[in-house]
């Protein structure tokens, strides 16, 4: 088979043009392997983590890997439509279906953090205005695909029309989510200082995350939209360069997402919340009935909360602290019942009152000499009373 384009079938005597070259299947093979084995690892943590907002983005993975398994075929058979339509069409529609993924996961970011509120649009309804247009522009890219495989001129223009004008409506849309993640970010980072970067909640490297993906797809739209307005006759350019596939293997790149937002809300932070909420106030300061003789005798007998109790009661803003961490549990109508849940302790570190006894607390406990020991306190409970 000669490796000089182009190529494609001759209806009424007129060649209908797929390829201006031939393929790479070597290439289109290496990518079918990694996001086979990208989608197999995440379809495996959705049931793990019961990640079921990650649906689209297995599906989107289905897409790239039937995709370059098409244009594997492609290199083969670069005459016929079939190759042609499967790799067209579904390396154009999975990359909608990962954008929709990271749509939702800035929602399920900003929901860890407490921070709905600092966003610029309600991320509620950003959310499903965004899988809207995803829905859109999936539906155009597989409408401008599919119809210049009939071979008819007009057709084929039509299409190349519709496809641009979908790429180009994906391509503002990542533009307004990346504007509107880069804000959200600001605003948390303003509204905690540098509490959470203290407190080990390593927020920022979620946001970064989103933002580089984003930024990625927004370079392969641009791209793909450069390509189809060139057309397919114009060897020169980027659309006829002998293997334009190094744009086209970007969308695996959200596959970070995944892992970021699952570190987010599986990771273990009781360790931050140990650090700046003592055993003590706990028990006592959050308790909606005053603890009966039992209880009291029974802390009071360990050691290590007598003698806290002694060193804190010589330092009264230490109790004023912890009075005000009470209310405001209170006022999250948090269970004080029940050892805090990780968003219980997310939540509360983002509350700025919270945050400023926990501070006050912090330090008039080293001032007093009780020492703080957070991998002791690693879980509240009985346990946890010598921290």
């Amino acid at each position: 088979m000669s490796h000089d384009g182009p190529f494609g079938p001759v209806v009424n005597g007129t060649q209908i043009v797929f390829f201006e070259y031939l393929p790479n299947k070597p290439a289109a093979v290496s990518f079918v392997v990694l996001f086979g084995a990208a989608t197999l690892a995440h379809l495996v943590f959705i049931f793990v983590f019961r990640a079921w907002f990650f649906i689209p983005f297995i599906l989107g993975g289905i897409c790239e890997i039937f995709g370059y398994f098409g244009r594997a075929q492609a290199h083969d058979d670069p005459d016929k439509a079939g190759p042609f339509i499967l790799q067209n069409v579904l390396l154009l529609a999975g990359t909608p279906f990962l954008a929709a993924t990271i749509y939702m996961s800035l929602r399920r970011v900003a929901t860890a953090l407490d921070s709905q509120h600092l966003s610029a649009i309600s991320l509620r309804w950003l959310t499903k205005l965004y899988v809207l247009i995803d829905i859109g522009c999936i539906a155009s890219q597989f409408i401008g695909a599919i119809i210049p495989a009939s071979g008819d001129a007009d057709a084929i223009a039509k299409g190349r029309t519709i496809l641009i004008a979908g790429l180009v409506v994906q391509l503002v849309a990542l533009s307004v989510f990346i504007l509107t993640t880069v804000y959200l970010y600001v605003r948390i980072r303003q509204e905690t200082g540098p509490f959470l970067d203290s407190s080990m909640i390593y927020w920022r490297r979620y946001f970064r995350a989103i933002e580089v993906v984003t930024a990625v797809m927004i370079i392969r739209s641009i791209v793909r939209a450069v390509e189809y307005l060139q057309g397919a006759a114009r060897p020169d350019q980027i659309s006829t360069l002998n293997q334009p596939r190094g744009y086209q293997s970007t969308p695996i790149s959200p596959l970070a997402i995944m892992f970021a937002v699952r570190r987010l809300i599986a990771r273990p932070l009781l360790r931050v919340a140990t650090r700046q909420i003592h055993v003590t106030h706990r028990r006592f300061a959050s308790a909606d009935q005053p603890p009966n003789m039992n209880q009291i005798e029974s802390m009071m007998n360990d050691p290590a909360i007598r003698d806290t109790f002694e060193k804190l009661s010589r330092h009264p803003p230490a109790i004023a602290a912890m009075q005000k961490m009470g209310d405001v549990i209170k006022s999250k109508g948090l269970d004080t019942t029940q050892p805090p849940s990780k968003m219980d302790i997310m939540k509360l570190m983002m509350d700025s009152e919270f945050r400023d006894a926990a501070t006050t607390l912090t330090t008039e406990m080293q001032n007093a000499g009780v020492e703080i020991n957070p991998d002791v306190c690693q879980s509240p409970g009985p346990a946890s009373s010598s921290c």
